[in-house]
Protein backbone atom coordinates (compact mmCIF):
# COMPACT_ATOMS: atom_id res chain seq x y z
CA UNK A 1 0.00 0.00 0.00
CA UNK A 2 2.79 2.44 0.92
CA UNK A 3 4.53 1.72 -2.40
CA UNK A 4 1.37 2.66 -4.29
CA UNK A 5 1.03 5.93 -2.36
CA UNK A 6 4.70 6.78 -2.93
CA UNK A 7 4.36 5.98 -6.64
CA UNK A 8 1.23 8.14 -6.86
CA UNK A 9 2.98 11.06 -5.14
CA UNK A 10 5.98 10.67 -7.46
CA UNK A 11 3.68 10.84 -10.49
CA UNK A 12 1.96 13.95 -9.12
CA UNK A 13 5.30 15.65 -8.51
CA UNK A 14 6.48 14.76 -12.02
CA UNK A 15 3.30 16.25 -13.52
CA UNK A 16 3.68 19.42 -11.43
CA UNK A 17 7.30 19.87 -12.48
CA UNK A 18 6.34 19.28 -16.12
CA UNK A 19 3.59 21.92 -15.94
CA UNK A 20 5.95 24.48 -14.38
CA UNK A 21 8.60 23.67 -16.99
CA UNK A 22 6.05 24.08 -19.80
CA UNK A 23 5.05 27.50 -18.44
CA UNK A 24 8.72 28.47 -18.27
CA UNK A 25 9.23 27.36 -21.88
CA UNK A 26 6.18 29.35 -22.98
CA UNK A 27 7.58 32.50 -21.34
CA UNK A 28 10.96 31.82 -22.97
CA UNK A 29 9.26 31.54 -26.38
CA UNK A 30 7.67 34.94 -25.81
CA UNK A 31 10.93 36.40 -24.53
CA UNK A 32 10.75 38.83 -27.39
CA UNK A 33 12.02 39.87 -30.74
CA UNK A 34 11.03 41.26 -34.11
CA UNK A 35 8.70 39.69 -36.68
CA UNK A 36 6.91 40.65 -39.89
CA UNK A 37 3.17 40.57 -40.51
CA UNK A 38 2.01 41.53 -44.02
CA UNK A 39 5.16 43.54 -44.69
CA UNK A 40 5.01 45.48 -41.42
CA UNK A 41 7.54 44.91 -38.62
CA UNK A 42 6.35 44.32 -35.07
CA UNK A 43 8.10 43.26 -31.90
CA UNK A 44 7.11 41.24 -28.87
CA UNK A 45 8.14 42.70 -25.53
CA UNK A 46 6.64 42.22 -22.08
CA UNK A 47 3.83 39.93 -23.31
CA UNK A 48 2.67 42.67 -25.70
CA UNK A 49 2.98 43.19 -29.43
CA UNK A 50 4.16 46.61 -30.64
CA UNK A 51 4.61 48.20 -34.08
CA UNK A 52 8.24 49.03 -34.91
CA UNK A 53 8.36 52.80 -35.50
CA UNK A 54 12.09 53.29 -36.14
CA UNK A 55 15.11 51.35 -37.33
CA UNK A 56 16.92 49.53 -34.52
CA UNK A 57 20.49 48.51 -33.78
CA UNK A 58 20.69 45.71 -31.23
CA UNK A 59 23.39 45.40 -28.56
CA UNK A 60 24.93 42.63 -30.70
CA UNK A 61 25.39 45.10 -33.58
CA UNK A 62 22.69 43.46 -35.71
CA UNK A 63 20.37 46.03 -37.32
CA UNK A 64 16.73 45.79 -38.40
CA UNK A 65 14.85 48.43 -40.35
CA UNK A 66 11.13 49.16 -40.52
CA UNK A 67 10.79 47.05 -43.67
CA UNK A 68 12.21 43.97 -41.91
CA UNK A 69 15.64 44.05 -43.55
CA UNK A 70 18.16 42.52 -41.13
CA UNK A 71 21.84 43.45 -41.45
CA UNK A 72 24.29 41.28 -39.55
CA UNK A 73 27.66 42.37 -38.15
CA UNK A 74 29.48 40.55 -40.98
CA UNK A 75 27.73 42.82 -43.51
CA UNK A 76 25.26 40.26 -44.88
CA UNK A 77 21.58 41.17 -45.07
CA UNK A 78 18.33 39.28 -45.38
CA UNK A 79 14.64 40.06 -45.35
CA UNK A 80 12.77 38.87 -42.27
CA UNK A 81 9.97 36.55 -43.42
CA UNK A 82 6.47 36.03 -42.03
CA UNK A 83 6.73 33.55 -39.15
CA UNK A 84 10.41 34.20 -38.38
CA UNK A 85 11.61 35.90 -35.20
CA UNK A 86 14.75 37.99 -34.81
CA UNK A 87 15.50 37.88 -31.09
CA UNK A 88 16.71 40.94 -29.23
CA UNK A 89 20.19 39.40 -29.11
CA UNK A 90 20.28 39.15 -32.92
CA UNK A 91 19.54 35.46 -33.48
CA UNK A 92 17.12 34.41 -36.22
CA UNK A 93 14.54 31.77 -35.25
CA UNK A 94 12.69 30.53 -38.35
CA UNK A 95 9.04 29.64 -37.76
CA UNK A 96 9.03 30.90 -34.16
CA UNK A 97 6.01 33.19 -34.63
CA UNK A 98 2.53 31.69 -34.89
CA UNK A 99 -0.43 33.96 -35.59
CA UNK A 100 -4.15 33.57 -36.07
CA UNK A 101 -7.41 35.41 -35.40
CA UNK A 102 -9.82 34.54 -32.61
CA UNK A 103 -12.94 36.06 -31.07
CA UNK A 104 -12.38 36.78 -27.36
CA UNK A 105 -14.95 38.55 -25.20
CA UNK A 106 -16.99 39.31 -28.33
CA UNK A 107 -14.10 41.08 -30.11
CA UNK A 108 -11.72 40.03 -32.85
CA UNK A 109 -8.14 39.53 -31.65
CA UNK A 110 -4.99 38.69 -33.51
CA UNK A 111 -3.15 36.09 -31.46
CA UNK A 112 0.64 36.17 -31.72
CA UNK A 113 2.38 33.33 -29.82
CA UNK A 114 -0.58 33.26 -27.39
CA UNK A 115 -0.57 37.05 -26.90
CA UNK A 116 -4.02 38.51 -27.65
CA UNK A 117 -4.18 41.93 -29.30
CA UNK A 118 -7.61 43.42 -30.10
CA UNK A 119 -8.16 44.37 -33.74
CA UNK A 120 -9.25 48.02 -33.66
CA UNK A 121 -10.05 48.53 -37.35
CA UNK A 122 -10.34 46.54 -40.56
CA UNK A 123 -7.08 45.08 -41.81
CA UNK A 124 -5.88 43.48 -45.01
CA UNK A 125 -4.91 39.81 -44.89
CA UNK A 126 -2.00 38.24 -46.79
CA UNK A 127 -4.26 37.38 -49.74
CA UNK A 128 -5.82 40.85 -50.02
CA UNK A 129 -9.07 39.94 -48.23
CA UNK A 130 -10.16 42.47 -45.59
CA UNK A 131 -11.28 41.47 -42.08
CA UNK A 132 -13.13 43.88 -39.81
CA UNK A 133 -13.04 44.21 -36.02
CA UNK A 134 -16.10 41.93 -35.76
CA UNK A 135 -14.46 39.04 -37.63
CA UNK A 136 -16.27 39.45 -40.97
CA UNK A 137 -14.24 39.20 -44.17
CA UNK A 138 -14.86 40.63 -47.62
CA UNK A 139 -14.97 37.07 -49.02
CA UNK A 140 -18.08 36.34 -46.92
CA UNK A 141 -16.50 34.38 -44.07
CA UNK A 142 -17.41 35.36 -40.51
CA UNK A 143 -15.36 34.14 -37.58
CA UNK A 144 -17.47 32.82 -34.71
CA UNK A 145 -16.62 32.39 -31.04
CA UNK A 146 -14.55 29.23 -30.58
CA UNK A 147 -13.17 29.31 -34.13
CA UNK A 148 -9.71 30.31 -35.30
CA UNK A 149 -8.79 31.88 -38.62
CA UNK A 150 -5.35 32.01 -40.25
CA UNK A 151 -3.92 35.16 -41.81
CA UNK A 152 -5.30 34.09 -45.20
CA UNK A 153 -8.87 34.30 -43.88
CA UNK A 154 -9.36 30.53 -43.70
CA UNK A 155 -11.11 29.03 -40.68
CA UNK A 156 -8.78 26.51 -39.01
CA UNK A 157 -9.23 23.93 -36.28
Amino acid sequence: MNKKIIAFIAILLTCSVSAVFAQHLHKAENAGGFFVRNGTVYYIKGEQVHHLTSNQELDSGVKIDQRGMVTYTNGTSEQLKNGDLLTFDGNLKPGAVEEHFEIKDGRLNIVTNDIYTPVEKAMKLENGVMIDENGSTTNGTRLLAGQKMNLLGEVIK
